[in-house]
Protein backbone atom coordinates (compact mmCIF):
# COMPACT_ATOMS: atom_id res chain seq x y z
CA UNK A 1 0.00 0.00 0.00
CA UNK A 2 1.33 3.52 -0.84
CA UNK A 3 0.97 6.16 1.90
CA UNK A 4 1.56 10.01 2.20
CA UNK A 5 2.84 12.20 4.74
CA UNK A 6 0.28 14.75 5.94
CA UNK A 7 0.53 17.05 8.90
CA UNK A 8 3.30 14.56 10.26
CA UNK A 9 0.64 11.83 9.85
CA UNK A 10 0.20 9.11 7.55
CA UNK A 11 -2.50 9.16 4.81
CA UNK A 12 -3.89 6.29 2.78
CA UNK A 13 -4.06 6.61 -0.91
CA UNK A 14 -7.73 6.47 -2.35
CA UNK A 15 -6.68 3.52 -4.32
CA UNK A 16 -5.77 1.74 -0.62
CA UNK A 17 -8.37 3.32 0.85
CA UNK A 18 -11.01 2.30 -1.24
CA UNK A 19 -9.60 -1.28 -1.38
CA UNK A 20 -9.49 -1.60 2.41
CA UNK A 21 -13.51 -0.38 3.08
CA UNK A 22 -14.38 -3.00 0.11
CA UNK A 23 -12.42 -5.92 1.93
CA UNK A 24 -13.71 -4.48 5.45
CA UNK A 25 -17.27 -5.00 3.37
CA UNK A 26 -17.05 -8.15 1.81
CA UNK A 27 -15.69 -9.74 4.69
CA UNK A 28 -18.95 -8.50 6.95
CA UNK A 29 -20.30 -11.51 8.65
CA UNK A 30 -23.94 -12.75 7.68
CA UNK A 31 -25.65 -14.97 10.29
CA UNK A 32 -26.56 -18.54 8.27
CA UNK A 33 -29.03 -20.78 9.50
CA UNK A 34 -27.19 -22.49 11.87
CA UNK A 35 -26.31 -20.01 13.49
CA UNK A 36 -30.01 -18.50 14.44
CA UNK A 37 -30.97 -19.27 17.99
CA UNK A 38 -32.93 -21.95 19.00
CA UNK A 39 -34.25 -20.78 21.63
CA UNK A 40 -37.70 -17.96 21.28
CA UNK A 41 -36.79 -14.42 22.04
CA UNK A 42 -38.98 -11.53 23.95
CA UNK A 43 -39.12 -8.53 21.74
CA UNK A 44 -36.20 -6.87 23.36
CA UNK A 45 -34.18 -9.63 23.16
CA UNK A 46 -34.75 -10.05 19.59
CA UNK A 47 -34.05 -6.17 18.46
CA UNK A 48 -30.71 -6.21 20.43
CA UNK A 49 -30.00 -9.46 18.70
CA UNK A 50 -30.67 -8.34 15.14
CA UNK A 51 -28.81 -5.10 16.18
CA UNK A 52 -25.54 -6.62 17.26
CA UNK A 53 -25.55 -9.47 14.70
CA UNK A 54 -26.94 -7.14 11.85
CA UNK A 55 -25.35 -3.58 12.92
CA UNK A 56 -22.03 -3.37 11.45
CA UNK A 57 -23.28 -4.76 8.24
CA UNK A 58 -26.34 -2.53 7.17
CA UNK A 59 -25.87 0.62 9.66
CA UNK A 60 -24.05 3.25 8.54
CA UNK A 61 -22.47 6.60 10.87
CA UNK A 62 -25.96 8.37 12.18
CA UNK A 63 -28.18 5.90 10.98
CA UNK A 64 -30.99 4.90 13.71
CA UNK A 65 -31.03 0.90 15.01
CA UNK A 66 -31.74 -1.85 12.56
CA UNK A 67 -34.89 -2.88 14.03
CA UNK A 68 -36.85 -1.16 16.27
CA UNK A 69 -40.46 -2.25 18.70
CA UNK A 70 -42.91 -0.19 16.67
CA UNK A 71 -41.36 -1.77 13.42
CA UNK A 72 -41.33 -4.95 14.12
CA UNK A 73 -45.15 -4.65 15.41
CA UNK A 74 -46.03 -2.60 12.33
CA UNK A 75 -44.33 -5.74 10.40
CA UNK A 76 -46.62 -8.33 12.33
CA UNK A 77 -50.05 -5.63 11.90
CA UNK A 78 -49.31 -5.70 8.40
CA UNK A 79 -48.57 -9.39 7.46
CA UNK A 80 -45.15 -9.37 6.89
CA UNK A 81 -44.32 -11.26 9.93
CA UNK A 82 -46.77 -13.98 12.07
CA UNK A 83 -47.95 -12.92 15.28
CA UNK A 84 -45.53 -13.95 18.28
CA UNK A 85 -46.40 -16.97 20.44
CA UNK A 86 -46.54 -15.68 23.83
CA UNK A 87 -44.86 -12.90 22.98
CA UNK A 88 -41.89 -14.65 22.15
CA UNK A 89 -40.41 -14.59 18.40
CA UNK A 90 -38.57 -17.45 17.34
CA UNK A 91 -36.70 -18.60 13.72
CA UNK A 92 -40.29 -18.15 11.79
CA UNK A 93 -40.04 -14.33 12.79
CA UNK A 94 -35.55 -14.17 12.81
CA UNK A 95 -35.78 -15.24 8.81
CA UNK A 96 -37.90 -12.73 7.30
CA UNK A 97 -37.03 -10.07 9.86
CA UNK A 98 -33.16 -10.99 8.36
CA UNK A 99 -35.28 -10.22 4.80
CA UNK A 100 -36.58 -7.09 5.51
CA UNK A 101 -33.61 -5.83 6.79
CA UNK A 102 -31.83 -6.39 3.51
CA UNK A 103 -34.43 -5.47 1.65
CA UNK A 104 -34.83 -2.23 3.58
CA UNK A 105 -31.90 -0.81 2.42
CA UNK A 106 -33.49 -0.28 -1.23
CA UNK A 107 -36.74 -1.21 -1.43
CA UNK A 108 -40.02 1.10 -0.13
CA UNK A 109 -42.22 -1.16 2.32
CA UNK A 110 -45.00 -1.80 -0.58
CA UNK A 111 -41.73 -3.54 -2.24
CA UNK A 112 -41.04 -5.19 0.42
CA UNK A 113 -44.36 -7.01 1.02
CA UNK A 114 -43.99 -8.32 -2.68
CA UNK A 115 -40.99 -9.69 -2.69
CA UNK A 116 -41.91 -11.73 0.67
CA UNK A 117 -45.11 -12.82 -1.01
CA UNK A 118 -42.76 -14.57 -3.81
CA UNK A 119 -41.80 -17.13 -0.94
CA UNK A 120 -44.76 -17.40 1.33
CA UNK A 121 -44.59 -19.75 3.81
CA UNK A 122 -41.83 -20.62 7.13
CA UNK A 123 -40.24 -23.70 5.18
CA UNK A 124 -39.99 -21.65 1.94
CA UNK A 125 -38.14 -18.54 3.46
CA UNK A 126 -36.27 -21.21 5.50
CA UNK A 127 -34.74 -22.85 1.91
CA UNK A 128 -34.54 -19.43 0.21
CA UNK A 129 -32.75 -17.90 3.44
CA UNK A 130 -30.13 -20.85 3.17
CA UNK A 131 -29.73 -20.22 -0.86
CA UNK A 132 -29.32 -16.40 -0.38
CA UNK A 133 -26.75 -16.88 2.56
CA UNK A 134 -24.59 -19.19 0.31
CA UNK A 135 -24.91 -17.07 -2.69
CA UNK A 136 -23.45 -13.99 -0.88
CA UNK A 137 -20.75 -16.17 0.59
CA UNK A 138 -19.84 -17.67 -2.91
CA UNK A 139 -19.79 -13.76 -4.01
CA UNK A 140 -17.81 -12.02 -1.83
CA UNK A 141 -14.67 -12.71 -3.67
CA UNK A 142 -16.18 -11.44 -7.34
CA UNK A 143 -17.60 -8.52 -5.26
CA UNK A 144 -13.57 -7.23 -4.08
CA UNK A 145 -12.62 -8.19 -7.79
CA UNK A 146 -15.22 -6.13 -9.75
CA UNK A 147 -14.43 -2.97 -7.07
CA UNK A 148 -10.73 -3.55 -8.03
CA UNK A 149 -11.88 -3.56 -11.38
CA UNK A 150 -13.84 -0.36 -10.85
CA UNK A 151 -10.67 1.37 -9.49
CA UNK A 152 -8.50 0.10 -11.94
CA UNK A 153 -10.54 1.54 -15.31
CA UNK A 154 -10.89 4.95 -13.20
CA UNK A 155 -6.89 5.28 -12.93
CA UNK A 156 -6.91 4.50 -16.98
CA UNK A 157 -9.31 6.81 -17.58
CA UNK A 158 -7.43 9.78 -15.45
CA UNK A 159 -3.97 8.74 -15.78
CA UNK A 160 -1.63 8.08 -12.60
CA UNK A 161 -1.16 12.04 -11.81
CA UNK A 162 -4.89 12.33 -10.94
CA UNK A 163 -5.15 13.33 -7.46
CA UNK A 164 -7.13 11.13 -5.07
CA UNK A 165 -10.20 13.32 -4.61
CA UNK A 166 -10.89 13.38 -8.26
CA UNK A 167 -10.27 9.14 -8.13
CA UNK A 168 -12.44 8.84 -5.37
CA UNK A 169 -15.12 11.51 -6.31
CA UNK A 170 -15.03 9.41 -9.62
CA UNK A 171 -15.82 5.79 -8.13
CA UNK A 172 -18.19 7.24 -5.84
CA UNK A 173 -20.03 8.28 -8.46
CA UNK A 174 -20.08 5.11 -10.26
CA UNK A 175 -21.01 3.03 -7.56
CA UNK A 176 -24.00 5.47 -6.60
CA UNK A 177 -25.17 5.32 -9.94
CA UNK A 178 -25.22 1.44 -9.81
CA UNK A 179 -26.48 1.11 -6.65
CA UNK A 180 -29.69 3.49 -8.49
CA UNK A 181 -29.32 1.51 -11.11
CA UNK A 182 -29.55 -2.13 -9.39
CA UNK A 183 -32.75 0.05 -7.14
CA UNK A 184 -34.10 0.44 -10.43
CA UNK A 185 -34.14 -3.02 -11.78
CA UNK A 186 -35.46 -4.50 -8.35
CA UNK A 187 -38.18 -1.97 -8.43
CA UNK A 188 -39.30 -2.72 -12.07
CA UNK A 189 -39.06 -6.75 -11.95
CA UNK A 190 -41.33 -6.70 -8.27
CA UNK A 191 -43.97 -4.61 -10.52
CA UNK A 192 -43.80 -6.88 -13.37
CA UNK A 193 -44.39 -9.77 -10.81
CA UNK A 194 -47.21 -8.10 -9.34
CA UNK A 195 -48.90 -7.38 -13.07
CA UNK A 196 -48.13 -10.66 -13.72
CA UNK A 197 -50.04 -12.06 -10.71
CA UNK A 198 -53.10 -9.66 -11.12
CA UNK A 199 -53.44 -10.83 -14.90
CA UNK A 200 -53.57 -14.11 -13.50
CA UNK A 201 -56.35 -13.72 -11.27
CA UNK A 202 -58.28 -12.05 -13.87
CA UNK A 203 -58.21 -14.66 -16.54
CA UNK A 204 -61.83 -16.11 -16.45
Amino acid sequence: MQHARQNGRFKMDAASLIAAEVEAIASSPLLSLEQLPDVELYMEQLTSYLEERLGETLRTEGDGKIVTKPMVNNYVKDGLLPRPKNRKYGKEHLIPLMFICFLKQSLSFQEIKTALSLSPGEEKQREAYGHFIRLVNDYRATYARLQADRLQRIRAAVGEDAGDEEVALLYVTLTSLEAAADRLLCTRILKRLQENAAERTNIP
